[in-house]
């Protein structure tokens, strides 16, 4: 008959007789935490509500808090912030490019509609013996271009010949900047001036 294998002594321990038998408890190592990767991961969250600034915080401390255990707080800030800055970047081209498109068809717009608007102006000034001119250059009627700014007109060329030429102020609705721009021109009539016209095309 085969013998059975031998007990190992330690599944039959006797209890301690003493306090001295009793072995002590050995303290497990504490898990080490990243209070680093914590706050960037923190800070990545308010880069939801608020452009690039703490998205830059987050991704920042990110990069530092990585090379410390444990890496996965500083991992999703360093991704987060990423994909915000990313995010935000986008977004401003988006609206960059909207804005520009939108002034593009308000500038075609007016060029477009200035022809009408000019003859309207002439032909009024004509049948009710009004001056096309107010003193200070704009028009006699109130006529806006496309962003709400009053037209103003320029009387060009030499006696005998004389031109009205239509001016928008743009988009930044002043005149005498660089987005000045011409939206019609037509020959007029001397008596619908109202004072010494200009010789040169602008103001």
């Amino acid at each position: 008959m085969d013998e059975l294998p031998p007990v190992p002594p330690t599944l039959f321990r006797t209890p301690p007789r003493s306090p001295d038998e009793i072995e002590p408890l050995v303290a497990l190592p504490k898990e080490p935490f990243n209070t680093l990767g914590l706050v960037a991961f923190l800070a990545s969250l308010v880069g939801f509500c608020l452009p690039l600034v703490p998205s830059g915080i987050a991704l920042v401390l990110g990069i530092i808090a990585v090379r410390r255990r444990p890496r996965g707080f500083a991992i999703a800030a360093i991704v987060l912030s990423v994909l915000q800055v990313g995010g935000w970047i986008a977004w401003a081209i988006l609206l960059a490019g909207a804005s520009g498109v939108w002034g593009g068809m308000q500038s075609t717009q007016t060029v477009q509609n200035g022809a009408a608007v000019l003859r309207m102006a002439i032909v009024n000034a004509e049948d009710n013996h009004i001056p096309l001119l107010k003193p200070d250059g704009t028009a006699a009627w109130n006529t806006l271009d496309s962003w709400g700014t009053m037209y103003r007109i320029t009387i060009v060329g030499p006696l005998g010949e004389r031109k009205a030429t239509l001016w928008s102020a743009g988009p930044d609705q002043t005149f005498d900047t660089g987005d000045d721009f011409q939206a019609a021109m037509q020959s007029i009539d001397e008596s619908l001036l109202l004072q010494e016209p200009k010789d040169e095309e602008r103001p």
